[in-house]
């Protein structure tokens, strides 16, 4: 009598979704985080907002997220693994530096392309209220270092980490650029190139870096 119990409440019950199904759930979940996000900004990113705008229940958001803030830690990191995959795969197979680095250009502002307005909502809001998104800046900036040793990889390229630091502002300025006027992408390109070359010299032999 047991085991027919069980079998009528499984009967009644929803059924389990399948790994596709809870991926599929997850991946809209973070879709609908992107949209809250360019349209309210992080202090409007609400578990409220983002389950309507995936057409579902909080208590259903629940089940995947603890919070809007980690949704959107889960969305940031889908979005670097996209830019490590884009980098290592554009670089794959080239020897020489400058190849490297051209292919890496053209494969970061097609990732810009790629995310679109929540990276241009991320930027405007870490010029505002860098507090606000320092957490999300720690993670990407971990990435982009990942990048920049992906293009000086087999290479004598040993920047300081100072120099990184420049080089990683000089493509995040770039990409905003080209954002604002994707007309310019040859322009924009051509300038992330020349500071690319600066930061490539050879270090100083007294030490003190480039």
């Amino acid at each position: 009598m047991k085991d027919d119990c069980r079998y009528v409440r499984a009967v009644r019950g929803r059924p389990r979704k399948s790994d596709a199904e809870r991926a599929e759930v997850r991946q809209r979940i973070l879709e609908s985080t992107a949209s809250v996000y360019v349209e309210h900004g992080h202090a409007g990113l609400t578990v409220e907002r983002i389950a309507r705008a995936a057409g579902m229940s909080k208590p259903t958001f629940y089940k995947y997220f603890p919070s809007s803030t980690a949704a959107m830690s889960e969305l940031v990191a889908e979005c670097n693994r996209r830019l490590r995959e884009r980098i290592e795969a554009a670089v794959s197979g080239r020897s020489e530096l400058t190849d490297k680095i051209d292919a890496g250009i053209d494969a970061y502002l097609d990732w810009s392309d790629e995310i679109g307005d929540a990276l241009l909502v991320f930027r405007a809001e870490e010029a505002g209220s860098p507090a606000v998104v320092a957490g999300l800046r720690t993670e990407s900036n971990a990435v982009y270092s990942g990048m920049i040793e992906a293009l000086a990889a087999d290479s004598n390229l040993h920047p300081a980490p100072e120099v990184i630091a420049m080089l990683l502002a000089a493509m995040q300025a770039g990409a905003r650029q080209y954002q604002a006027d994707p007309s310019r992408r040859a322009a924009v390109k051509q300038g992330m190139l020349r500071f690319a070359a600066i930061a490539a010299l050879p270090s100083d032999p007294s030490g003190d870096g480039v």
